[in-house]
C-alpha cells in the first residue's frame, strides 16, 4: 500500500485520509449516540432517585438542626435561636411540599404523615414560647420586684423580742441566690433550698403566716413597716418564684416530652423513606450497571473495527508524509543554526513537499548572505548604543553645566559686584579703611567661584581621562587609607572599623580612591557631631555585584532627599564645607564603572551610602545593568 500511496499528491493523500476517518466515525458516533441516548434516560431516573434520596436525608438533617435550636431556646432564651426554629420549619415543610409534587414512589402518605407531626411540633414550640416569656417576666421583673419589696420592708423593721430582721434578710439573700442557681442549672435541690430560707425568714419575724394572709389576714398585715407585712411581701416572693418554678418546668416537659416524641416520629417516618429509598436506588443501580456494560461491549468493538481500518491507512499516510518532512525539518534545523553545506534529499512527486525541498535550497543559498548581514547589523548597533549612550551622558553633563553658569557661578559674581560696589561708594565717601575691609568679602566670592570651576572641571574629566581598568583590591586600599586618614579621625574623635575581608573589583584605581575618600570625607563632617562616633565600612556580594557600604551614625537623611543629594551643588548642611559637587562626582565614577550608588537612612539618625560594582569587566555590562 506504501508505495501506491506514494504516487498520490499530498493534498489528495490528505483529503482521502478526511473522508475515510469521517465515514468510520459518523458509522461509531451513530451507534454511540444511540446507546449513550438510553444511558443518559436510565441515568435520569437513577438521578431523581438519588435527589429524593438526598432530600429525604436533609429532612432527618434539617430536624437535627431545629431540634438544636429549640434546646439553645429553652436553656438560653434566645430570641434569633426561635427565629431559626420556625424559619427551618417553614424551610421542612417547603420540602416535604416539592417532594410530594414529585409523581411516583409512593412517598405521598409518608411524606403529609411528616408534615402532620411537623405541625404538631410546631404549635408546641409556640406554646413553649409564650411559658419562656411568661417565665422570663417572672424572672427579671415580678420576682425581682417582690424581693426588694420584701427586703425593704424588713430592713424598716426594728428587732424587739422573737423579732431579728438581720436575720430575716441574710435567710432572703440566700432564698435569692438559690432561686438564681435553680434558674440558672435546674436543679430541684435550689428549689428545696430556697423555700427552706424563706421559712427560716418567717421564724425570724415572729412565726409563719397562714396562707390566708395574702388575702384575708389581719387589719394589721396591710399596715406598712409590720412584720405581718413583712411575712406577707416574704409569701408573695414565694409565690413568684414557685411560679417561675411551674413555669420553667412546664415548658421543659413541653420540650423534653411533647416535641421530642414529634421530632421522633418525624424522624421515624424520614428513615422508613430511606430505606424503602435506598432499596430503589440499589436496584435502579444494578440495572443501570447493565446498561453501560451492554453499551460498553458494543461501542468497544465497534472502536475496535474502526481503530483496526484507520490504523492501517494512518501508517501508510503518515510514513509517506512524515519520512520526508522529518528529513527537511533536520535540513532546515541545520540551516536555521547557520549551517552552510547541509545535504538535501531529493523528492521525486511535484507537489508541496516537492516544493519545500526547493525552498530548502534557496534558504540554503541565501543562508551566507543572511550571516553576513546579521554581522553587519550587530556591528552598527553596538556602534549605535555607544553613541546613544555617550550622547546622552553629554547631554546630561551639558544641563547640569548650564544650570551651574546660570546660577550657582552667578552666586559668588552677584556677591563680587556687590561689594565692589560698596567699597566704591565707601571710597567716594573717603572711607578707604572700610572699602579695604569689603575686599575681603570679594577675594573670599572670588575663592568660592574658583573652588566651584576646579570642582566642575573635575566632574568633566569623569569618563574622559584616567579610564584604564584593572583588578584593585578594596582590602588593601581601604587599608592604606585608613592609615592615612588616622590623623584627621583622632582629631574629630572618629573610630573608623573597616569589616573584611573586602571583594576584588574591576576599576580604576584612582576613580575608586576617589570615591572612598569623598565618601568618607563625607561622613567624617557629619559623624563627629555628639551623636555620632563611628564610621563602617563592609561588603556583601551575589552572583552578579559585590555592594560595599559606608555607614556612619550621624544625624542621618531625610527620605525625601535621598536622591536629591547626588544632584549638582546639592547641599543639606549649608554651614558645613564644600561645594555639594563630592556625591556627584562619586554617582558619575559608579556608573562609568557599571555600577551605582544610593544611599539608606531617615532623620532618625545614621546613614548608610551603597555603592554596586559588578563582578565583570564594565565593558561588558550592558546598557540595563547598572
Amino acid at each position: 500500500m506504501l508505495p501506491l500511496v506514494k504516487k498520490v499528491r499530498l493534498k489528495s493523500r490528505i483529503v482521502a485520509g478526511f473522508v475515510i476517518a469521517g465515514t468510520v466515525s459518523v458509522i461509531v458516533l451513530g451507534a454511540s449516540w444511540v446507546n449513550n441516548h438510553r444511558i443518559s434516560q436510565r441515568f435520569g431516573q437513577f438521578a431523581e432517585l438519588n435527589r429524593r434520596a438526598q432530600s429525604e436525608f436533609r429532612i432527618a438533617q434539617m430536624l437535627s438542626e431545629i431540634q438544636a435550636s429549640t434546646q439553645v431556646f429553652t436553656l438560653q432564651g434566645q430570641k434569633s435561636a426561635a427565629l431559626d426554629v420556625h424559619r427551618k420549619v417553614d424551610l421542612l415543610k417547603q420540602m416535604l411540599a416539592d417532594n410530594r409534587r414529585v409523581p411516583g414512589g409512593g412517598a405521598g402518605p409518608r411524606l403529609n404523615r411528616i408534615a402532620s407531626h411537623l405541625d404538631a411540633y410546631l404549635k408546641t414550640f409556640e406554646l413553649v414560647e409564650r411559658q419562656r416569656a411568661r417565665r422570663t417576666e417572672l424572672v427579671e421583673r415580678d420576682l425581682f420586684e417582690a424581693a426588694a419589696a420584701a427586703e425593704t420592708t424588713i430592713t424598716n423593721l426594728k428587732p424587739s423580742a422573737g423579732l431579728d430582721p438581720d436575720a430575716a434578710v441574710r435567710e432572703l439573700l440566700r432564698a435569692q441566690r438559690s432561686a438564681r442557681r435553680y434558674l440558672e442549672g435546674l436543679d430541684a435541690a435550689n428549689v428545696r433550698a430556697a423555700k427552706a430560707s424563706i421559712g427560716k425568714a418567717r421564724v425570724a419575724l415572729g412565726g409563719p403566716a397562714p396562707p390566708t394572709a395574702l388575702h384575708v389576714g389581719a387589719a394589721d398585715s396591710r399596715v406598712a413597716g409590720t412584720p405581718a407585712e413583712a411575712v406577707r411581701r416574704l409569701n408573695t416572693y414565694e409565690a413568684r418564684f414557685l411560679e417561675a418554678v411551674q413555669r420553667t418546668r412546664g415548658y421543659l416537659y413541653l420540650v423534653n416530652v411533647v416535641m421530642a416524641a414529634e421530632a421522633s416520629e418525624v424522624r421515624y417516618a424520614a428513615r422508613n423513606l430511606e430505606r424503602i429509598n435506598a432499596v430503589r436506588v440499589a436496584d435502579e443501580v444494578v440495572a443501570f450497571e447493565a446498561d453501560v456494560r451492554r453499551t460498553a461491549t458494543i461501542t468497544t468493538s465497534m472502536v475496535i473495527v474502526a481503530m483496526l481500518v484507520l490504523l492501517a491507512f494512518s501508517i501508510a499516510l503518515l510514513r509517506s508524509i512524515t519520512e520526508p518532512i522529518e528529513g527537511l525539518s533536520k535540513t532546515f534545523r541545520e540551516l536555521a543554526r547557520g549551517s552552510q553545506d547541509t545535504a538535501i534529499a531529493p523528492y521525486p512527486v511535484d507537489d508541496e513537499i516537492g516544493e519545500l525541498s526547493a525552498a530548502a535550497s534557496v534558504f540554503r543559498s541565501r543562508n551566507i548572505e543572511t550571516e553576513r548581514l546579521l554581522d553587519q547589523s550587530r556591528a552598527l548597533t553596538r556602534e549605535l548604543g555607544r553613541n546613544e549612550k555617550e550622547l546622552r551622558e553629554s547631554n546630561e553633563e551639558l544641563e547640569q553645566f548650564v544650570y551651574t553658569v546660570s546660577h550657582d557661578l552667578k552666586s559668588p559674581l552677584v556677591t563680587s559686584m556687590g561689594f565692589i560696589a560698596i567699597a566704591k561708594r565707601l571710597a567716594a565717601r573717603g572711607d578707604v579703611a572700610g572699602a579695604v575691609a569689603k575686599l575681603d568679602r570679594i577675594v573670599h566670592a572670588n575663592e568660592r567661584m574658583g573652588q566651584l570651576i576646579n570642582d566642575l572641571l573635575e566632574l568633566s574629566r569623569v569618563g574622559r581621562v584616567d579610564i584604564d581598568l584593572t583588578q584593585v583590591d578594596l582590602s588593601k586600599m581601604l587599608g592604606d587609607l585608613s592609615a592615612s586618614m588616622q590623623p584627621q579621625l583622632q582629631a574629630s574623635g572618629l573610630e573608623l572599623t573597616v569589616l573584611g575581608p573586602l571583594p576584588c573589583i574591576w576599576g580604576n584605581e584612582g576613580r575608586v580612591l576617589q570615591v572612598f575618600e569623598n565618601l568618607l570625607g563625607n561622613a567624617m563632617k557629619y559623624a563627629r557631631a555628639p551623636a555620632g562616633r563611628s564610621i563602617e565600612i563592609g561588603a556583601k556580594s551575589d552572583a552578579e555585584h559585590d555592594s560595599v557600604y559606608i555607614r556612619d551614625d550621624g544625624p542621618g537623611v531625610d527620605p525625601a532627599y535621598h536622591e536629591k543629594i547626588f544632584g549638582l551643588f546639592q547641599r543639606l548642611a549649608k554651614e558645613e564645607p564644600g561645594t555639594g559637587i563630592g556625591l556627584t562626582v562619586v554617582r558619575k565614577i559608579m556608573r562609568f564603572h557599571g555600577g551605582d550608588s544610593w544611599v539608606e537612612s531617615n532623620s532618625d539618625g545614621g546613614a548608610t551610602f551603597w555603592l554596586r560594582f559588578p563582578r565583570r569587566r564594565p565593558e561588558q555590562v550592558g546598557p540595563d545593568d547598572g
